[in-house]
């Protein structure tokens, strides 16, 4: 059996009712629950490249660690969504959220908790991540019951102390294919461009030997795009030739130097133009 920590993740934001139209991707908390007229709910993602494909899942969990609990004392039941659809760190807010699946996953109730890890059995969705049933686009945390005076907040990966940080930890068995065809993984991800630089999700590429990345404009409007790579997932160094991309076209990215992490930056071409990319990244063992 083998047990990996993933952390930090991928990406992690709070958004508040109060604020509909404000971004909290850069806060150190990720908050959930109701204070006076204001709701908070937690958006969260993994990265799961770092799993071998052919894993068998054993367990996963989720582990937040509480930064404060403002109604202690009040039991409030904190429940986990599954994320139906893309969102961006330092874009989404209370009013572009992300839609999610209405049935909990894994719910936990605190009441008079102060400081700790809370953790949430997350087992059978990580499953269906890594088997492709359905697509990884992360958690959504928030209470149960939004009426009722409920804030708790837990450390984000925003958090200056690294020890604090959102985990996730998986558990699982693998048996190494000694003489076998060759292991394939395809992971998709549909962005939309804006007028400053943003980053796909991160790919890491320890496990696989051929990487590819296709980038495809699926708009009218044209946009900039160029291959990323990066020791750590943080710093990020520029792979390959900046590529202006018009609409119908496609651009073929393969990392040419071994670094742990892959992306692809990309932006619009013109202020106010956005356009859709459909990034398809391709895995050979």
């Amino acid at each position: 059996m083998a047990e990996i920590i993933v952390t930090p993740p991928l990406k992690d934001a709070t958004v508040k009712s109060a604020r509909p139209e404000e971004n909290f991707g850069v806060v150190f908390y990720l908050g959930v629950g109701r204070a006076g007229s204001n709701v908070e709910r937690a958006l969260i993602q993994f990265p799961l490249a770092g799993i071998p494909a052919g894993a068998v899942l054993l367990a996963a969990y989720l582990n937040l660690r509480l930064y404060e609990n403002v109604y202690c004392g009040q039991t409030k039941e904190v429940a986990l969504y599954r994320v139906l659809e893309p969102w961006e760190e330092y874009r989404v807010n209370f009013c572009n959220q992300p839609s999610y699946d209405p049935a909990p996953l894994s719910t936990v109730p605190l009441t008079r908790q102060i400081g700790g890890w809370i953790s949430w059995d997350v087992s059978g969705v990580v499953r269906d991540w890594l088997t492709g049933t359905y697509p990884n686009y992360g958690f959504l945390v928030k209470v149960e019951d939004e009426n009722r005076l409920s804030l708790v907040r837990f450390y984000s990966r925003e958090c200056s102390c690294s020890a604090c940080w959102p985990q996730l930890l998986v558990s699982y068995t693998y048996t190494e294919r000694v003489c076998c065809e060759p292991l394939f993984r395809e992971e998709t991800e549909t962005v939309t461009t804006g007028d400053t630089d943003q980053g796909s999700t991160p790919r890491d590429l320890s496990t696989w030997r051929t990487v590819t990345v296709l980038i495809t404009n699926r708009g009218s409007n044209p946009a900039v795009v160029q291959g990323e790579i990066s020791a750590d997932g943080i710093t990020w160094l520029s792979q390959g030739r900046t590529v202006m991309l018009a609409g119908g076209e496609s651009y073929l990215f393969v990392p040419q130097v071994f670094l742990r992490y892959a992306r692809v930056r990309y932006r619009s071409a013109f202020s106010g133009s956005p356009t859709t990319l459909v990034i398809t990244s391709q895995f050979q063992s």
